[in-house]
């Protein structure tokens, strides 16, 4: 056996074959990181436009709210999101958070929304919408950002939206659509090391045509008002 230990360490292949291991096992770690890096990166991305896609959809509204509306814009998010169809299927819904929230600044002085003086340190909520079902409010719920009408009144906080607070620098006069999306990436490679991550994307629209306002006469199982 030492005779073949020998020749084999005297030879130049053998000293290239354990070489070429070292480099593998050192490389396809990496490799298989930066594709998990690339791709957590990219989901990032497609849930941001994910949810600014659906902000935008619904400040366009030039129409009264009820029915199934909220869930038929929200469509949108499966043909963006697409990793969360690929994971998923036709069940991705039951696996994001999706909220929009639809707010009134309230003016620290009364009488002065046509002056430039005007400061806001509280918006009520109008009304909002969980994303139509209970895995979408558990999953808002787990991030600290599930709404209510029981606790309609937001005060600013720090660089995203809670479940009672916005971003200061949002805070000004008018109305203000908040969507929330939330998401639970899953790598595809070293899952058991580095396990999952929560992607959390807001965005913010103010409305472009008109009040969006829930239609009184509509029996929309969705959404009530909260005022």
């Amino acid at each position: 056996m030492t005779p073949l230990i020998a020749r084999f360490a005297s030879d130049d292949r053998g000293m290239s074959a354990v070489e070429l291991a070292v480099i593998i096992s050192v490389l396809v770690p990496v490799m298989m990181s930066g594709s998990e890096i690339d791709r957590y990166l990219r989901c990032g991305r497609h849930a941001w436009v994910a949810a600014d896609s659906f902000a935008s959809v619904l400040s366009q509204r030039a129409t009264l709210l009820g029915g199934s509306m909220w869930t038929q814009d929200s469509d949108l998010i499966g043909t963006v999101l697409t990793e969360a169809v690929a994971l998923y299927g036709a069940q991705w819904r039951n696996n994001i958070g999706l909220q929009a929230t639809y707010v009134r600044f309230n003016a620290d002085k009364a009488g002065c929304e046509a002056t430039s003086t005007c400061t806001y340190s509280t918006a009520t909520i109008l009304w909002t919408w969980p994303g139509g079902n209970v895995a979408s409010q558990n999953a808002l719920g787990g991030q600290g950002l599930l709404r209510s009408c029981a606790q309609k009144n937001m005060v600013p906080g720090g660089s995203a939206a809670t479940a009672k607070t916005l971003p200061a620098n949002v805070f000004g006069g008018g109305n203000l659509l908040v969507v929330d999306l939330v998401y639970v990436y899953k790598p595809t490679f070293l899952s058991g090391v580095v396990g999952s991550r929560t992607i959390v994307r807001q965005a913010y629209y103010a409305p472009l045509y008109q009040d969006i306002t829930i239609d009184p006469s509509s029996k929309t199982s969705e959404v009530a008002p909260c005022t």
